[in-house]
């Protein structure tokens, strides 16, 4: 890699580069997280029953599971001015769980979401998608010191877990997790994947209550696992 991008994305960019130095220090070892991507039942057309591929400009798709919607209407306009009062950016496709754009009362008793962006800049900007990638043990964990201090201005990080580098359908990227918490409400884990793609960054946030893990986890991970970037040249 010709250089070790370091940025965070979370609502809003948070964007730095930290040049990879040479250094004799051992890199850290790839995360696979699915290299049969290509078989798999959350690829193409072949989908479980209720979920639905979305196609997203820029990006490329991914799929949605029965028990989230696109958030859109008038709870989208309610939740865009608080982002803004916050000073957390509203350019973003948000997965969530069903029913809050009808303001069903019993969807406001779970929390999930997945909030997918991208930020555009000039070619070769950022590296190729499919090129791959290395980063030291201290790259990194300067990596999460400045992100964490960054992330930690907007929100309380109740605990951060070491970032790692990826692979995930072909793609490398960087995965960084944390516990958050805002005011008194319930203690939210969070995912937010990072893709280099040439003169492109995607970020893919997804987070869920703590206490809701058995509920979410494993559909998230599908989530995740159906994500196909259009990589550019």
């Amino acid at each position: 890699m010709k250089k070790l991008l370091l940025s965070v994305i979370l609502f809003v960019s948070l964007n730095y580069i930290a040049c990879a130095k040479i250094s004799n220090e051992e890199k850290v070892d790839i995360k696979i997280l699915n290299s049969d991507y290509k078989d798999s039942l959350f690829t193409g057309n072949n989908l479980e029953d209720g979920w639905k591929k979305i196609n997203i400009e820029n990006i490329g798709s991914i799929n949605l599971p029965p028990e989230m919607e696109i958030q859109d209407g008038d709870y989208k306009e309610i939740h865009d001015k608080e982002f803004e009062i916050m000073g957390f950016s509203t350019n973003n496709i948000i997965f969530q769980q069903k029913g809050l754009n009808d303001f069903l009362e019993d969807s406001f008793n779970n929390y999930a979401r997945v909030m997918i962006k991208t930020i555009i800049s000039t070619p070769n900007s950022y590296d190729y998608l499919t090129d791959k990638f290395d980063a030291t043990k201290s790259e990194l964990e300067e990596f999460d010191n400045l992100a964490k201090n960054e992330i930690s201005e907007k929100i309380k990080i109740v605990k951060w877990y070491p970032s790692e580098i990826i692979l995930l359908n072909n793609m490398y990227g960087v995965l960084t997790t944390y516990d958050r918490q805002i005011s008194n409400n319930p203690v939210v884990y969070v995912m937010m994947y990072q893709f280099q793609n040439n003169d492109r960054l995607h970020s893919i946030t997804m987070s869920y209550r703590k206490e809701e893990s058995e509920q979410w986890s494993t559909i998230f991970e599908k989530i995740i696992k159906s994500l196909n970037i259009t990589e550019k040249k």
